[in-house]
């Protein structure tokens, strides 16, 4: 094609283009959109569309790391944190701890004698009536259950009322059948805790778990006239003697299928009559040892008796024995016969009696005979009497 042609060609399709196709256009009718397109819309929301493009792979680490965050909570919810507390008070006490699933995760005792109980006992992640069946095996190897001593009181604390009161049930249930194939008819207390500070205070004051110190306080509601520091020392089996001789209702504090059993105290009886014949054992040996004191005392009166009434008569016969009414008048007939004898006019005048009477004493013919050593204790006994007489002439003149 030469030029000539191609002129050609230009021409006619300018001629043949449409001159007014703009007013046509605006005259056709049309419809307006809602929103704007990839076409219409403006250049900002293009270049945020470009970030948000940017932080997807951002926001796409983040949201994995959050699973993840809440996948690893999650799992530390169900297995690491302790969702109940189970208590079994057997005389010793145990506390078994366990998650969401009910596996046991701790495993702690109250002493030496339950800490030496669980030693070497693998529990971790064991189904909690797995763990309880392995420790009542332990306590009836270690004689802490037998026929003789069934009690058991069985403690849950949980948050949830329904996972709670289900714990309890199904253990109670386990409890019963292991031991009954051991052929232990046991008697199960079951009980929920709320465990309080204060209650947990006085727990560790009494050394006592606090499953055991909830049933105490829980008799004292009941009777107050009984004391925690008394019925801490008591074992389980001896709680409930107590319960049955004051009569507790106790309906009213724990659930036991059991009860009819507690009531009637049939398992019991034997150590009432133990502990009835220790106590006369007891009162009859305090008794003797009584009778032997009064005998003592009543041997120690009478030699109190002897010896007051030796002493009484001691001065008596002392003076029966040493004091010799002769010797007195003997003095005085002595000084009698030594005034006579200075005076031989006052003996003239004396009366025949008298006279007969002084000869025929022998007493008073022994007295002249006397020696030398009465004459000086008559010598000293008239110096004595002079001195009397100065000491009453004195006191006559003051």
């Amino acid at each position: 094609m030469n030029e000539g042609q191609l002129k050609d060609c230009l021409k006619r399709a300018v001629n043949q283009a449409p001159i007014n196709l703009l007013e046509t256009i605006k005259q056709q009718p049309y419809e307006k959109m809602a929103a704007h397109d990839e076409i219409t819309r403006q250049s900002d929301e293009k270049a945020f569309t470009l970030r948000s493009n940017r932080l997807k792979p951002a926001l796409a680490l983040l949201s994995a790391a959050a699973v993840f965050l809440f996948a690893f909570i999650n799992w530390q919810m169900n297995t690491r944190w302790v969702d109940s507390m189970v208590y079994l008070d057997v005389n010793p006490s145990l506390q078994i701890e366990t998650n969401r699933r009910d596996q046991v995760i701790r495993l702690s005792g109250l002493d030496e004698v339950s800490n030496a109980l669980i030693a070497d006992l693998d529990y971790k992640g064991k189904d909690l009536e797995v763990v309880a069946a392995e420790l009542l095996d332990r306590l009836v190897l270690g004689d802490y259950v037998s026929s003789s001593e069934p009690a058991i009181l069985l403690s849950v604390y949980n948050e949830d009322p329904e996972k709670r009161d289900r714990q309890l049930s199904e253990l109670d249930q386990a409890i019963h059948a292991y031991l009954q194939s051991l052929e232990i008819q046991p008697i199960v207390l079951t009980q929920p805790l709320d465990p309080t500070q204060t209650l947990t205070d006085y727990a560790e004051a009494n050394q006592i778990s606090v499953s055991k110190m909830t049933l105490i306080r829980n008799m004292i509601l009941l009777d107050p006239e009984l004391k925690a520091e008394d019925l801490a020392k008591l074992t389980l089996e001896q709680l409930i003697q107590v319960s049955s001789k004051v009569k507790l209702d106790l309906d009213k504090i724990i659930q036991s299928s059991d009860m009819d059993r507690i009531k009637s105290g049939d398992d019991f009886d034997d150590d009432l009559d133990e502990e009835d014949e220790i106590e006369n054992n007891i009162d009859d040996e305090s008794d003797d040892h009584k009778d032997d004191l009064y005998e003592h005392d009543d041997d120690d009166s009478d030699f109190d008796e002897n010896s007051a009434n030796d002493t009484d008569k001691d001065p008596d016969e002392d003076s029966e024995v040493d004091d010799d009414p002769v010797d007195d008048d003997k003095f005085d007939t002595e000084f009698e016969d030594e005034e006579d004898l200075g005076e031989p006019e006052v003996q003239e005048d004396a009366d025949d009696s008298d006279v007969t009477d002084n000869s025929d004493d022998p007493e008073e013919d022994s007295e002249d005979t006397a020696d030398p050593e009465d004459d000086i204790g008559d010598d000293v006994v008239d110096e004595s009497d002079d001195s009397g007489d100065a000491v009453e002439d004195s006191e006559v003149d003051d």
